[in-house]
């Protein structure tokens, strides 16, 4: 089974979570090359990420890891804290 990034259920794309990608990028002064450097993920899902779309679960954790932030604080989700 292949997965794939969708839209929420509402057919509105993830506010919360793009706002918050791109904020806790921005305050590391990272790029988006960078960040995908460092998550050991592509170019494409970063922008996708910080465009509303849901990424793989596995691109989610390590994008968080790579911040040092819970997955909730990356979707921008109420009581998402930072790791450590």
């Amino acid at each position: 089974m292949q997965l794939c990034y969708v839209e929420d259920v509402g057919g509105t794309k993830n506010a919360g979570g793009r706002q918050a990608l791109r904020s806790l990028r921005l305050a590391r002064g990272w790029t988006r090359e960078r960040l995908a450097a460092e998550a050991g993920v592509s170019l494409a899902t970063i922008w996708r990420m910080e465009h509303g779309q849901f990424p793989r679960v596995q691109h989610l954790v390590a994008v968080a890891d790579a911040l040092g932030v819970s997955t909730d604080a990356l979707l921008g989700r109420p009581g998402g804290t930072s790791k450590g």
